[in-house]
């Protein structure tokens, strides 16, 4: 936990301890919920990546309405119309991609690394 948020921490704590009004405790308690969420998730992001890139057909035009999904995961996302995709929060780690589209096999990635942080690219 950061220095500042430790201290906005601490600093709460001691106001739910000297006697106050129901209305200014009700206050702290509600912005010590706030501090630790902002906490959790400033580390849930720090320990994710986004995998992103481009899906082409053979003729490397773009190809909208592609699903890329990371097997085993309940991440995934559809191309847009420029062909393009984005996938954000992803747990840092080695993933399988597979992308698919209606009428058309569909293609395996093993390997993509996504690191914490990170933009992973990867070009279908």
């Amino acid at each position: 936990m950061s220095q500042r948020v430790h201290r906005a921490v601490r600093f709460a704590a001691h106001l739910l301890v000297v006697p106050r009004s129901r209305a200014v405790h009700g206050c702290v308690v509600a912005a010590l919920c706030a501090v630790s969420s902002v906490a959790v998730s400033a580390r849930a992001q720090a320990q994710s990546g986004t995998l992103s890139g481009l899906v082409t057909d053979s003729a490397k035009s773009p190809l909208p309405g592609a699903q890329v999904s990371i097997v085993g995961t309940r991440f995934g996302s559809t191309s847009g119309m420029d062909g393009r995709y984005r996938i954000v929060g992803v747990p840092a780690g080695s993933y399988s991609v597979r992308v698919q589209r209606i009428g058309a096999k569909a293609k395996s990635f093993e390997n993509v690394t996504v690191t914490a942080g990170g933009d992973a690219k990867l070009d279908i």
